[in-house]
């Protein structure tokens, strides 16, 4: 079947399967709303062609070229894609589905709405391509280039972002849960917003990051630095932040209950409004914190060293605090009687059974 006789046939509404086009030329051709199954593209070139809402299962493309090709909502199915140029292809809420796109050149395409699935990115390259709103689910992205890419409302599920290429990346609101960074150096990175629900960031250079608004639900920062961050308004709740460097981080109105923060240094941090309820801070450093209006209630503080940390309606209600370092509790509030009483009603009740 030659390549003309095979528009013809994608024309008729032929469902095209088991067919050999290794190293055919179909540049400019209408393929558009075709059928394709275990078909051997290998090598083809399909330069400018126009293969909107095509659907691709389990067919080989590898070394093959898509430069500005129409791939609108065409779908690409347990595919193998290797080495594949997409440049300045038109795919606008294309999917890619459980695909082999080692090495792909994604530069300059337009991808906005795009998925990729369970797909291997790994050294994919996106340079200047457009990204808005383009889902990466399960993905890895072993040395993939994002360099200078604006990814504002994509959402990167599980992906493995540790060795990819995000200098000048931007990310706000960004959904990146369970992403794993761990071991990145990303000192200043921008992400304000962002849902890092569950993300890996253990070991993390976060020096200096705009983590304003963050959702940190279940991340784990052990270990991690993020020294003069901002993380006001940011949500850790049951965050693990054991080890880390959190001196000066700015966590107005954070919420970190149930937090574990044993061992971290938070020196200097401010704490003004936050929620930190049920925190496991033992034998962490609050030395010069700001705790204005914070809510430390049933905390572990146990051996914590709060040196110099200034209070005012500071919240200590219930706090287990054994060997704790703090010279004046000038400013906060201790247990409250009734409220001690009403949380362990049951447990007190059967004692006054007994």
């Amino acid at each position: 079947m030659t390549a003309e006789e095979l528009a013809q046939a994608v024309a008729d509404g032929e469902t095209i399967r088991k067919t050999f086009f290794a190293g055919v030329d179909f540049s400019g051709l209408v393929l558009e709303t075709g059928i394709f199954e275990s078909v051997d593209f290998t090598g083809a070139d399909f330069r400018g062609s126009r293969l909107a809402e095509s659907h691709f299962i389990e067919c080989s493309f590898d070394l093959a070229r898509f430069e500005g090709a129409d791939l609108r909502q065409a779908n690409f199915v347990n595919g193998a894609i290797a080495g594949v140029s997409f440049e300045a292809a038109q795919a606008e809420k294309a999917k890619f589905l459980k695909c082999n796109l080692l090495g792909g050149q994604f530069t300059r395409a337009v991808l906005a709405g795009a998925s990729f699935v369970d797909c291997n990115l790994a050294n994919a390259a996106f340079g200047g391509a457009l990204l808005a709103g383009a889902d990466f689910i399960e993905c890895d992205m072993t040395l993939a280039d994002l360099t200078k890419l604006d990814l504002q409302n994509c959402v990167f599920i599980k992906a493995d972002l540790r060795t990819a290429s995000l200098s000048g990346a931007m990310f706000f609101r960004t959904v990146l849960s369970g992403a794993n960074f761990a071991g990145r150096a990303m000192p200043g990175m921008r992400m304000p917003g962002c849902l890092l629900k569950d993300a890996d960031l253990t070991g993390c250079d976060l020096t200096g990051a705009d983590l304003e608004q963050c959702m940190l639900m279940g991340a784990n920062l052990a270990g991690a630095k993020l020294s003069g961050a901002n993380l006001a308004r940011a949500v850790l709740t049951g965050a693990n932040l054991a080890g880390g460097d959190f001196t000066g981080v700015d966590f107005s109105q954070a919420v970190l209950a149930g937090a574990r923060a044993e061992g971290a240094n938070f020196s200097g941090a401010k704490f003004y409004q936050c929620t930190a309820a049920g925190l496991q801070a033992a034998a962490a450093l609050f030395r010069d914190c700001d705790f204005t209006y914070a809510d430390l209630s049933k905390a572990v503080l146990d051996g914590a060293d709060f040196t110099g940390a200034q209070f005012s309606r500071t919240n200590l209600h219930d706090v287990s605090d054994s060997g704790v370092i703090m010279r004046s509790r000038r400013g906060t509030l201790g247990t409250d009687k009734d409220r001690y009483q009403a949380e362990r009603w049951h447990e007190l009740g059967i004692r006054e059974g007994e």
